[in-house]
């Protein structure tokens, strides 16, 4: 919190605390929430003596968000948590590696924004993440897959030179035959390719 921050909030604890006209007091009484409620949450992701990237306490934050159901707090929360998987999937290998993203999923039920949903969604879909981006934008867009999504999904998967699966390669075609049918002839070529050059290598 800046000086300016903090001046702010005890000028308004001030005020609550002497009285005053009630509509003021409400909306002072909301202000202070969401910058104490911000802090909390910042400081549950990011302990004090921690670093940016380690000693986290996801499920305190989301425990937050789950309570309180401020889209103010979960919006912040999130970007947050987005920060840190930037970071972290340069390491993919490491124990973890995943949980912010995972975590940014789950705050995303919580009342977040419209806005960040969209941010959440198209990290997922540029990493991969296949099998819950469905229902999330069925259940927090109302809507289906868009073209750019499908692709990405695809890009990322023929991107994986040391994992296949025939089953994901499947559930991708589906996907574009739902979404974006007048692709599905790219989509085929994009994993049929994958699949001979990693059948090939796999040889050797």
């Amino acid at each position: 919190m800046t000086v300016e921050e903090r001046d702010k909030v005890i000028k308004s604890i001030i005020i609550i605390l002497l009285g005053g006209k009630m509509e003021e007091q409400l909306s002072l009484q909301r202000e202070l929430e969401a910058v104490v409620l911000r802090e909390v949450a910042d400081m549950a992701i990011l302990r004090m003596g921690g670093t940016k990237t380690e000693d986290v306490s996801y499920s305190a934050v989301v425990t937050i968000a789950a309570n309180l159901n401020l889209r103010a707090i979960t919006d912040f929360a999130i970007g947050k948590c987005l920060e840190i998987y930037e970071i972290k999937k340069l390491n993919f290998l490491r124990l973890g590696a995943n949980e912010p993203l995972d975590t940014a999923t789950k705050l995303a039920y919580y009342n977040a924004s419209l806005e960040v949903i969209e941010k959440v969604i198209a990290t997922i879909a540029e990493n991969g993440w296949y099998g819950r981006i469905e229902a999330m934008v069925r259940e927090l867009l109302n809507r289906g897959l868009t073209s750019s999504e499908v692709m990405l999904l695809v890009k990322q998967y023929v991107n994986d030179k040391g994992h296949r699966s025939e089953d994901q390669e499947q559930r991708l075609i589906v996907m574009a035959q739902i979404y974006v049918p007048e692709k599905v002839a790219e989509v085929r070529g994009k994993i049929r390719k994958f699949a001979e050059d990693f059948n090939r290598d796999d040889c050797y």
